[in-house]
């Protein structure tokens, strides 16, 4: 077994009796009761999944055998040892990405600090033009005028070359630099696959009411609308935006059970007409930052909790 080593996310191209193949990464040798175990990672695998097979005829890697565990306790062990060792897929993949992020923002701060220097010499060159203006103010009063367009001269050109060159040009090099270096960091294709996952949830989290009404925060009714059945007495689903000073957003929507809730509308009032009345009203509490009279409004008229969908009893409906 000594003959056969491994280097982590090794290629290994495993070859099935039915005559399919299957491509993996080397993640992990283990060895257990005598027996030698690989972890292997599918290919294009994000870690979340790994395969384990056990080794046989291990002279070379050309005759070795990738064979099935059929024993499920060893699996779960080999697993377990996997999990907690240190080449856990999952972790080296948290390891590497910190390790990019420490490299980038070190080479951030390097850049940082040559920016810093470049900008302490277009602060002394500049102080320097100034006692130039001076200079060239002083040599015309008090110097021959020959002697004055040669200070000119001179000023000038050392203002227009080397200034450039020396301080100002270098500085706007490395401001572009670090945005050029910030802007791939992050745009990285992990980056992008984060910004897409937290989108995802933001998503999901946008129509999803809360669990409990505690955790409304200072999210607050913005807008309500529903839908009847086509007689127009009984209401089907009640649409409800949240809004909050701080986060995103709720579009919450709500079903009613079976065929509907029937709308106990006032006498002599139709049934529309009641539920476009009672929302103009919860406007109206909401642009006086009533927000709970707004909400016990619409408990009231919709039998259920803005927040949380559930089902509330009332005399209304």
């Amino acid at each position: 077994m000594e003959n056969i080593k491994f280097k982590y996310l090794e290629k290994i191209k495993l070859a099935y009796d039915n005559g399919t193949t299957a491509k993996f990464k080397f993640l992990d040798l283990i060895r257990l009761n005598n027996e030698s175990y690989v972890v292997l990672l599918p290919n294009r695998g994000k870690g979340d999944v790994v395969h384990i097979y056990r080794l046989d005829n291990m002279e070379s890697k050309s005759t070795l055998r990738y064979l099935p565990v059929e024993n499920k306790e060893i699996e779960s062990q080999i697993l377990n040892i996997y999990n907690n060792g240190n080449n856990n897929f999952l972790k080296k993949r948290g390891t590497i990405m910190n390790n990019e992020e420490k490299e980038h923002q070190e080479e951030i701060e390097r850049l940082e600090t040559e920016k810093e220097k470049y900008s302490k010499q277009m602060k002394i060159l500049a102080k320097l033009r100034i006692l130039g203006w001076i200079i060239l103010i002083i040599g015309f009063i008090f110097v021959p005028k020959n002697f004055g367009y040669i200070v000119v001269f001179l000023l000038l050109a050392l203002y227009n070359s080397v200034l450039p060159v020396s301080a100002r040009d270098k500085y706007n090099n490395i401001v572009e630099e670090i945005n050029q270096k910030n802007y791939q960091y992050e745009h990285s294709p992990e980056k992008e696959k984060e910004r897409e996952k937290e989108e995802l949830q933001r998503r999901i989290d946008r129509v999803t009411p809360f669990k409990s009404i505690d955790e409304k925060g200072d999210y607050h009714i913005s807008s309500v609308s529903w839908d009847l059945t086509e007689n127009e007495d009984k209401l089907t689903g009640v649409n409800v935006i949240l809004k909050s000073e701080t986060k995103y957003r709720k579009n919450l929507y709500f079903k009613y059970k079976g065929k509907g809730k029937i709308i106990n509308a006032p006498v002599g009032m139709i049934e529309e007409e009641y539920l476009e009345i009672s929302r103009t009203k919860m406007y109206m509490l909401v642009e006086e930052k009533k927000y709970e009279e707004s909400e016990n409004l619409f408990r009231e008229v919709f039998a259920k909790d803005p927040f949380t969908g559930e089902d509330i009893v009332s005399n209304k409906i």
